[in-house]
């Protein structure tokens, strides 16, 4: 049945690609990452599964191979949560639960979560978020755009010193949050594209690294559907990046609200 759910989602995909016309390089991408992102986990599940049956691994043996199953198992349950968030938030089908809603309380949930991930591997994690900034937001819709950003900036900051760096403040009645990272920068002519569908930049350290060019797609379609705007800058190749989030209709919460929201109701 997993299985099954994956080959749908492949042929879902393989849809949404051919409803926006995609390019030839695209459609390459798209075969070589899903490719790439299906058949090592499967091959590393299987691996795990044949030790064990073949009882010759001793009891800590099969913990650790059924632990490594486990792990894939869930490398490919992500890969079809991310097929479905595009069914689910592309070409105008889902419909937003618009509400007001914390917008700084949210985004400290997802830098927790962040932090928990990156804890043992050694990146330094900067947030900087104004408290008790307000805007009016689908929360579920969102969170996916916040999480895919920093999963983005965590992939691709350096390998050695490694940073990712997350703001949000407020700029002319639009909540704004910047994510950037001091990894492998992006060319000017790709600064557009890499919102496409399956797009993924064409320099050899973003080929080494796993993805299927779908997260800033589904990203950069659930922010326009809010009337907002997601745009990328860069100074260049291995000199970092920089996604700009930009939600409109925001506003601070008043000082004696502030003071209580700083006093323990709301978070950090």
């Amino acid at each position: 049945a997993f299985l099954a759910a994956i080959v749908i989602a492949v042929v879902l995909l393989w849809r949404v690609m051919r409803r926006e016309g995609a390019y030839e390089r695209q459609h390459e991408n798209f075969v070589s990452a899903v490719t790439h992102e299906l058949k090592t986990p499967i091959a590393g599940i299987r691996l795990a599964l044949e030790t064990v049956l073949s009882g010759r691994v001793d009891d800590e043996g099969r913990t650790r191979f059924l632990g490594n199953a486990l792990a894939d198992s869930e490398r490919l349950a992500d890969l079809v949560e991310k097929v479905l968030e595009v069914t689910r938030y592309t070409g105008g089908a889902h419909r937003l639960r618009m509400s007001l809603g914390d917008f700084s309380q949210l985004v400290e949930e997802e830098v927790i979560v962040a932090e928990r991930r990156v804890a043992a591997r050694g990146i330094v994690l900067e947030a900087d978020i104004l408290p008790g900034v307000q805007a009016t937001f689908d929360a579920e819709a969102i969170a996916i755009v916040i999480s895919n950003l920093i999963e983005n900036a965590l992939k691709y900051a350096r390998r050695e010193e490694p940073r990712v760096r997350i703001r949000l403040g407020l700029e002319r009645g639009e909540a704004v949050l910047e994510v950037g990272d001091n990894g492998v920068g992006i060319a000017a002519y790709e600064l557009e594209s890499i919102f496409k569908p399956f797009y993924r930049a064409n320099d050899e350290v973003t080929r080494r690294t796993p993805g299927t060019g779908i997260g800033l797609y589904v990203a950069h379609e659930i922010v326009e559907a809010h009337g907002g705007k997601l745009t990328a800058s860069s100074p260049g190749p291995g000199r970092g990046s920089t996604l700009r989030l930009a939600l409109p209709g925001a506003e601070a919460l008043p000082e004696e609200e502030l003071s209580e929201y700083s006093n323990g109701n709301g978070t950090r």
